[in-house]
């Protein structure tokens, strides 16, 4: 049987090679999502400024009626009902993260109690015992709590939207630990000791600094790496690259290893083919292990790539969603990690990791089966179509971010890709198009195209329980004709006009057509101060004076729009936009519940 010095070496050394695994990884997923993006941003932004060439199609007539949802009303349907389902929506999308945050909590609660358990056990047991977990209940409590860290960083990346939230929730959980700690600390949790006439009485084993040392030890260095990958300009894409990154990783580092144990051997061979070759000894080892390490690169990354492959076609037969992606990726550090200390006190102890992995994920999806059986078909999605400014850039992310968080609770979320929005709402599927050299193929270039894409809009709710962002890549005499398209099958329509200046022809145009197919109470414009509301009350103006007979907004005045006034996107303010938004979709959903029944 090893002794427990043979085996705190062999921990070192698992722990080391993990963690070096890890940074190798994660810079290597770093450095490629940025230039991947980078890249990225650039052959969008020159796809879009592009043309189809087709000249059967055209820039649609707002002067002739759009297709428009069927505005009419319906047999019993009153204000009051409107307002009902207005605010059960509302209370669904603002309740909705938080009930997914809450299914994830508890597959963590008992992935952190069977890593809690086997630590508290493996520890307890080693006569050398660098990290001290003894036998006292309160130490594994503690031991548990440490361990439920990655719920919180689950919590703020599925719920917390604004900063005060996620403090909020980093600073309960960790006056929880405090609190545990200072118990431990006060708490005897040695026994007595008599030795002749000398005794000493039973006292606490734990330090604050002991107790601070334990929560580092296991969190710090997977909570710095998760941080890197979840970089807002980057984390739409992290969990792929990482993925590919970490098979690549680990050849670099199979080889080196098999390099060093195979020193002896591999110095033979070179000094026999530098023999043969008439060359330099040193300047044949260093072509020898170049060699080796394309090798090392090329096989990994063809397994990556087809694991890539495998996660796309997982993607878009819904058994992931980029949500439980980020979620999974992050899990998998903190895993590997945790089973790297627990081989500490011995290798068998890192399976309880893996067991813990297992009974996490079987957790969450059994809590989003159920989640979803309670749903039902009352909960029927609703499609909000969202406009912007493009010149917005990150405050336009933010804000999308922030509503489309809530409303992907209640209902699919509908876009035109512009390079405000196109590194934060790329798919997996698109991104590995345009790995492969195949974005353009995801651009709209004729009318046909359009009703194709239109009629692929992916409607359906993920296994979590949310619906998808349907992104729309169109060409510059392209885009136009997608926002009619779009517009006659939305049941809300949000138009970011912060930052709306005299210029901006295309939001003009897509003023005049909202206007002209789009029942009023199902717009909502959004402004703020750096609104020119001068020109935005202009030019509403004039497209209600151009409206035509047929239009659902005809004979209406530009006084009757009422735009939101945004001032910040603190909590209250985005729960007040929400509210709005429910509003105007109330009248979609009835019609949705009554073409049902």
């Amino acid at each position: 049987m090893p002794s427990s010095l043979d085996l705190l070496v062999s921990g070192q050394v698992v722990y080391l090679v993990t963690a070096l695994l890890s940074v190798v990884a994660s810079l290597l997923t770093l450095i490629a999502s940025t230039l991947l993006l980078r890249r990225y941003r650039r052959t969008v932004t020159r796809l879009m400024s592009a043309t189809a060439g087709s000249t059967a199609d055209h820039v649609p007539d707002l002067a002739t009626p759009l297709p428009a949802p069927d505005a009419s009303p319906l047999p019993g349907m009153g204000r009051h009902r409107e307002q009902n389902l207005a605010e059960r929506r509302f209370r669904a999308s603002v309740d909705g993260p938080w009930r997914c945050a809450s299914r994830y909590a508890a597959g963590g609660l008992l992935f952190a109690t069977i890593v809690g358990w086997a630590a508290f056990q493996a520890f307890s047991q080693m006569q050398i015992n660098p990290l001290r977990a003894a036998t006292h209940p309160l130490q594994l409590l503690f031991l548990i709590w440490t361990f439920a860290w990655p719920v919180v960083l689950t919590a703020n990346l599925v719920a917390a939207t604004g900063w005060r939230k996620r403090c909020l929730v980093v600073l309960t959980y960790f006056a929880v630990l405090v609190v545990l700690g200072a118990l431990l600390v006060v708490t005897p949790t040695e026994p007595a000791v008599q030795q002749g006439e000398v005794s000493v009485a039973s006292w606490s084993g734990e330090t604050p600094i002991r107790l601070l040392a334990k929560w580092i030890v296991f969190n710090l260095g997977p909570t710095l790496l998760v941080g890197m990958f979840r970089i807002r300009r980057i984390r739409a894409v992290a969990p792929l690259v990482l993925s590919f990154m970490t098979v690549v990783a680990a050849g670099l580092l199979a080889m080196m290893a098999a390099v060093w144990i195979y020193r002896e051997p591999l110095g033979t061979v070179v000094n026999a083919v530098s023999g043969f070759l008439g060359l330099n000894y040193t300047l044949t080892f260093i072509c020898c292990l170049l060699l080796l390490m394309v090798v090392a690169c090329i096989l990994p990354a063809l397994f990556g790539w087809r694991l890539l492959v495998w996660m796309r076609h997982a993607y878009q037969r819904k058994a992931i969603s980029d949500q439980s992606l980020a979620i999974d990726a992050m899990w998998l550090v903190f895993a590997t990690f945790y089973a790297a200390i627990l081989t500490f006190a011995g290798p068998g102890w890192g399976l309880a990791v893996l067991v813990a992995l297992v009974v996490f994920r079987a957790t969450v999806r059994i809590g989003n089966r159920s989640a979803a059986s309670r749903a039902g078909a009352a909960e029927a999605g609703l499609a909000l179509l969202v406009l912007r400014v493009f010149s917005l850039g990150q405050r336009s992310e933010r804000l999308f971010e922030m509503v489309s968080k809530y409303w992907r609770h209640i209902g699919n979320v509908q876009l035109i890709v512009g390079i405000d929005l196109a590194t934060s709402t790329i798919a997996p599927h698109q991104f590995l198009a345009f790995v492969a050299g195949k974005l353009q193929g995801l651009f709209i270039d004729s009318s046909a195209a359009i009703e194709r894409s239109a009629g692929q809009l992916d409607t359906r709710r993920d296994q979590d329980g949310r619906f998808r962002i349907n992104d729309f890549y169109c060409h510059a005499d392209t885009w136009q004709r997608v926002l009619v398209r779009l517009v006659s099958g939305s049941d809300a329509v949000l138009m970011d006009l912060r930052s709306f200046l005299p210029g901006n022809d295309g939001c003009v145009f897509e003023i005049k057509a909202l206007l002209n197919a789009v029942p009023l109470e199902r717009l909502l414009f959004v402004i703020d101060a750096t609104t020119d509301k001068a020109f935005l009350k202009r030019t509403l103006a004039q497209a209600f004076r151009e409206l035509p007979s047929a239009s659902p907004n005809a004979g209406l005045e530009s006084e009757a729009v009422q735009p939101f006034e945004l001032e910040s996107l603190r909590q209250n303010a985005i729960e007040e936009l929400l509210r709005l938004l429910c509003t105007a979709a109330a009248g979609g959903l009835e019609r949705q519940l009554h073409n049902n029944s």
